[in-house]
């Protein structure tokens, strides 16, 4: 059911479709049940478009999640980025450490998600998340330098029930995915 609470188009162009067809065969038949069935489809919309606003899938939950943590990234706070890390895999919080210690940042912005695609078959389920990032890094040694990354990150849900990172990957050659059977 996350494809009718991903989106209020879905809902909208369903409503509108049904609506559209009843008020052909209103206007053919002049049957005030087709106006009736109109205004409870829309009733039906405005419903399930109140649902879909309070609903919270596990995709828009991880997309709130990339925010925080880039937020978190670009204020030097690496204590409270590594608590959005899984809690199983303790190594993960120290590479983690290890790799941002030697910079301070100075911005980390989201530019584009490609994709959140969730498992929730999978054993734990999990979210993988595929996005870019403009950063702003300062090190020693080296002016301010603004770098496109790709990630790729792999969230787990932790015993706590939160969605926590399981493992990322970045590349700082390719910014951007490329398309299959290319170069």
């Amino acid at each position: 059911m996350n494809w009718l609470f991903d989106s209020p188009f879905t809902i909208l162009i369903g409503a509108i479709a049904i609506g559209f067809v009843l008020g052909v065969a209103w206007v053919q038949t002049g049957k005030n049940a087709f106006l009736y069935s109109i205004g409870g489809v829309a009733l039906l919309a405005i419903g399930l478009l109140v649902l879909e606003r309070t609903v919270e899938t596990d995709a828009e939950k991880v997309r709130k999640i990339l925010y925080q943590i880039a937020a978190k990234i670009e204020a030097n706070d690496v204590d409270a980025v590594v608590q959005h890390l899984i809690s199983s895999q303790p190594k993960l919080a120290e590479v983690a450490r290890r790799e941002v210690k030697p910079y301070t940042f100075t911005q980390v912005t989201i530019t584009k998600i490609h994709s959140i695609t969730e498992f929730p078959n999978k054993q734990p389920p999990s979210v993988l998340a595929e996005f870019n990032v403009l950063v702003g890094i300062e090190g020693e040694g080296m002016g301010v330098e603004n770098q496109p990354v790709y990630f790729k990150v792999t969230f787990w849900k932790d015993d706590d029930g939160l969605w926590k990172i399981a493992d990322y990957k970045y590349d700082l050659n390719r910014p951007f995915p490329r398309a299959s059977g290319g170069d």
